[in-house]
């Protein structure tokens, strides 16, 4: 028998059904009608080699667990067979994922100013993935071209981590309700979040996000470099260590080089505050420890 005549064999054998005709089961018996690991593999190779849309069905047992046209899908195994037939019917399981910003930093491994490791820090924002899986159920009008409100934080030094680290932030609550991320009024705002294009039907690209304010200038509207620079300080005022410990931390922050490629160095020389007085916006300054930080 030839490779071709193989392939089609197999592919006979898993589109009509996985047990033969001849095949007793008994139709009280659930596991009957489940996919073994076997059946899923034979599926799969047929798959790899036809594409999806040659298996018409897949039955089991005498039952149909799945028909390409109109889609269908039944059985204890549907969650498996939409994986594979039709991903995009999935539903999503809900965010259990971080809910702020979460900064890294690693060495690249090449020597920065002063022979010094060049250490990158990096940022992911969960926000968009968490929006596509919202832990719970919208609360705004389903017919509402406002689909959420996203919260943009004040790009300054002066404010705190526990709001920098929620930029970006995108909830499916009414205004009275959404959460209060700030104390002050000036750390931030909630902004509507509305439809795409396509979602209204019209099949166009949205428009790019452009730039934010920020006390340096303009900056990207996801905080860029800034933003971590300033959360790399802010982490380390935070952190529940000794006062020289902490400055001892500080001394690599203008060694340290946004994703970006912006250099902390040079963010340092256009802040309006030193390292240590940002740095002390996260925690009660101890005077016995070193005194007041001129700003």
């Amino acid at each position: 028998m030839n490779r071709d005549a193989l392939d089609v064999n197999m592919l006979k054998l898993v589109q009509p059904y996985l047990l033969e005709p001849s095949d007793t089961v008994n139709p009280t018996d659930r596991e009957c009608y489940r996919l073994t690991v076997e059946d899923k593999r034979q599926i799969e190779a047929a798959i790899k080699k036809h594409g999806a849309h040659a298996l018409e069905n897949v039955t089991k047992g005498g039952a149909m667990l799945y028909l390409r046209f109109p889609l269908r899908f039944a059985g204890e195994d549907e969650e498996y067979l939409r994986s594979i037939f039709a991903p995009e019917t999935l539903k999503p399981e809900p965010w259990d994922g971080p809910e702020k910003i979460v900064v890294t930093t690693f060495d690249s491994g090449e020597v920065g100013a002063g022979g010094r490791a060049r250490l990158v820090v990096e940022s992911y924002s969960p926000f968009e993935d968490r929006f596509a899986r919202l832990p719970y159920k919208s609360m705004l009008p389903p017919g509402d071209t406002v689909v959420g409100y996203q919260f943009v934080a004040t790009m300054q030094c002066r404010n705190s981590l526990s709001v920098l680290e929620q930029h970006g932030r995108i909830e499916s609550f009414p205004p009275a309700i959404l959460p209060k991320i700030i104390k002050e009024p000036w750390q931030g705002i909630w902004t509507p979040r509305t439809k795409s294009w396509r979602d209204l039907g019209i099949n166009i690209d949205e428009i790019p996000k452009g730039d934010m304010a920020s006390e340096i200038g303009y900056i990207p509207s996801d905080g860029g470099d800034y933003l971590r620079f300033l959360l790399v300080v802010k982490t380390i005022g935070a952190m529940d260590i000794d006062f020289r410990e902490k400055l001892k931390l500080l001394e690599d922050v203008p060694y340290m080089y946004g994703q970006n490629g912006t250099s902390f160095g040079e963010l340092e020389g256009r802040v309006p505050r030193s390292l240590v007085a940002i740095m002390e916006t996260e925690f009660e300054y101890d005077e016995e420890e070193g005194g007041d930080e001129e700003e």
